[in-house]
This record gives structure tokens, sequence and C-alpha cells, in this order.
């Protein structure tokens, strides 16, 4: 169990600790229980994987009729069971997630700080479990053939507000200044769980790859198209390289050397984005720069197009 939390913690020296020197039974249990969920996700997604191959193959056996009717069969199957998995992983991580914050206020009204650290630590830890299965369910999605997609008005202002704080938090945890701007915008027709999940992910790739400095997110209208809203994101970390610029938004881009000797992210994050954009009609750009950093401009449509509309 100390293997789990040196993982989930960092360092031994940031256990909380009893008068034994020993770690609090309830910093183990939620790391403990944190671990084992992310366990049972990757298992169900290995099975789900390989139930659809299994399937795949008995389907040439089929009447061209009949196999399309079982496809769809099984494409609306798999959409409900994504949807319980969905529910069933988040529900209990949201639980953990909620805990944690709440010991957090408790060693903070107690003034105990080094149960504070952990269980900040533990809430990080929690709350970017929780973007990876968003991922890791967003991807396996596209693998696998299902999406939807809904249109619903929203403020863009009111659709971030969940994620903004946990943003800064991870921000403010790293000795990173966060800046959040947002202009008065026209409400938006789309879906806005995926302009969120697009904005997260690089928001939090930005925090990921900046040692020293800030994270500034702006939201405001296009000044060259008034259809579309201009959404930005400025870092001061780490510049892209040259060789890589082709091939950021390209599925499982970073090499496996890059992966275990950084530990930054798993190469899913913008290949997503790029796929939400290409589903809503957005578009991306950006700039980089070794002595200043990375800033990615993204433009969203206000309202769907007839073909977005059509194709939903």
């Amino acid at each position: 169990m100390k293997a789990i939390l040196f993982l989930f913690l960092g360092s031994e020296t940031a256990f909380a600790t009893t008068g034994g020197g020993e770690p609090s039974e309830v910093i183990l249990w939620i790391t403990g229980f944190i671990f084992f969920l992310l366990v049972v996700l990757l298992i169900l997604l290995v099975r789900s994987h390989r139930e659809l191959a299994d399937l795949k193959k008995k389907l040439p056996l089929l009447p061209s009729l009949d196999q399309k009717m079982d496809q769809d069969a099984f494409t609306r199957s798999y959409g409900t069971f994504l949807k319980s998995i969905s529910h069933d992983i988040r529900t209990p991580l949201n639980s953990v997630v909620g805990y944690a914050d709440l010991i957090l206020d408790f060693a903070r009204d107690d003034h105990d700080e080094q149960l504070a650290h952990d269980a900040k630590k533990i809430l990080s830890s929690g709350q970017e479990l929780i973007f990876l299965v968003n991922n890791l369910l967003y991807f396996t999605q596209v693998a696998h053939g299902y999406q939807s997609q809904k249109f619903l008005p929203f403020a863009i202002g009111d659709a971030l507000t969940s994620v903004i704080p946990i943003l800064k938090e991870r921000a403010k945890d790293k000795g990173l200044a966060f800046h959040f701007k947002v202009e008065p915008l026209p409400k938006f027709v789309s879906d806005p769980d995926k302009i969120v999940h697009l904005v997260v992910n690089l928001v939090d790739n930005a925090i990921k790859f900046t040692k020293v400095g800030s994270i500034t997110v702006e939201v405001g209208a296009f000044v060259h198209d008034p259809s579309y809203c201009l959404i930005t994101i400025v870092d001061t970390g780490i510049s892209i390289p040259p060789e890589r610029q082709s091939q950021i938004f390209r599925l499982l881009n970073r090499p496996a050397k890059d992966i275990s000797h950084s530990g930054h992210g798993s190469g899913l994050g913008l290949a997503i984005v790029s796929h939400i954009l290409h589903q809503i009609e957005g578009r991306i750009q950006f700039e980089t720069d070794p002595k200043k950093g990375t800033r990615f401009e993204v433009c969203l449509p206000f309202k769907p197009t007839a073909t977005t509309a059509l194709a939903s």
C-alpha cells in the first residue's frame, strides 16, 4: 500500500501520519480506492475491445442486410454500455474527490498542514484521474464508431464554471499563476460537454508542460468573424520542438521514451481536441517560442451549420 501511496502522493514524506508515523487510515483508503478504480477501468476497456473484435470476426459470416442490422444493434448497445460504464466509473471517482475536498476543509480548519498537504495531493490525483477517464472513454467511443452529439443553448462562461477552479488549483499547486477572463458573449448552440472537454484538454496540457510562470485563458469574440468565439490559451512553458509541430494533433503522437522519461501526458489530449473541432466545425492554430512558451487559439462557431446539424 505504501508503494501505491508513493505513486499518488509523490514522496513518502508527503504521507499524513498518525502518532506512530504510519499513513492515516483515511489516506490509505482513499488512495487505494482510486488505484482500484483505475485498474477496473483498464480491465473494462480491454474486455470491451476484445468483445468488439470477436463480434467483427463473426459479422462477415452474416448476410449483408442482417449484418447491417446486427451492426446497428451493436452500435446502439455499445452506446448504452459506454454510458453505463461512464456513470459507474465517474460516480465513485467524484465521491473520492468530494471526500478529499471535505478532508482538506477539515484540515484547514484544524490548521493541520500535513493532512491538508496530503488531502490536496489526493484531490489533485483524483481530478487528474477523472480527466484521464474522460479521455479514455472518448477515445473508446471514437475507436468503436460510437459518437453522439447534442445541440443546446448555453453560455460558455457558465459551462466552464465547474472546471476552471479545478484547473486553477492544479496550476497553483505547481506554483503557476492562473488568469481567466470571459467577455460578454452571445449564447452558444452547440455541445457544451465537448467544448468543456476541449478546453480542459488544452489547459491541462499547458499546465503539464509549464514549470514556471503562468497560464492564461481568455474567451472572447473573434474580431474577424462575429459568428465565431475565440478561446486563447497561453503558457510560459517549454515550446513545441519544430520536428513535432506537424504531429501534435495525431493520435498517440508521443514516443514511448518521451512518456517514460517525462511522465507528461498519454498522447490523447490534443488528438481529442482535433476530433472535437472537426465535429463542431471549429479551427485551431498555435504559435510556439522557446523563450516565451506556447499560444493556442481556438475558433468556435456560436451556432452549428446546417451540415453539422444534419450530421448529428
